[in-house]
């Protein structure tokens, strides 16, 4: 049951399907104007946690996406290599659409804490996926 659940999650549209999803919801989050954004996270630890845990999904359900294609499939590193720079990518994006919103920023240190989430998130998927042969 439990290896039905997670096959079902890591199939190639499902991952791909929960990657889009994540990138909209940071999108969402990164749309607010400052004083939205405090309402939610008045804290600093609190938003870069959102950051690190946001970005540690994106990196994990789009390394699984990746791996289950077939282009990345022959290769089994390039699919972490992609993903790693697609999430970076994202990171840098979002930084610098958060420079449009009023009483916003985009901050470099946030890329280096979203493209750490990212890299755990990789590095996570990519142990449970020769854990669970998925």
């Amino acid at each position: 049951m439990i290896m039905k659940l997670i096959k079902f999650l890591h199939s190639k549209e499902i991952s791909l399907f929960l990657s889009l999803l994540i990138c909209a919801i940071i999108f969402y989050f990164s749309n607010q104007s400052g004083s939205q954004s405090e309402k939610i996270s008045n804290t600093l630890f609190i938003r870069k946690l959102g950051h690190l845990s946001e970005f540690f999904a994106l990196g994990y359900f789009f390394s699984s996406f990746l791996a289950t294609t077939k282009y990345f499939f022959t290769n089994k590193k390039k699919y972490i290599v992609y993903s790693l720079l697609f999430v970076v990518l994202y990171a840098i994006s979002d930084e610098v659409h958060q420079l449009f919103i009023p009483n916003r920023s985009g901050n470099i240190t946030d890329v280096f804490i979203d493209s750490i989430g990212g890299m755990l998130g990789i590095f996570t998927f990519t142990i449970l996926k020769n854990f669970f042969k998925i």
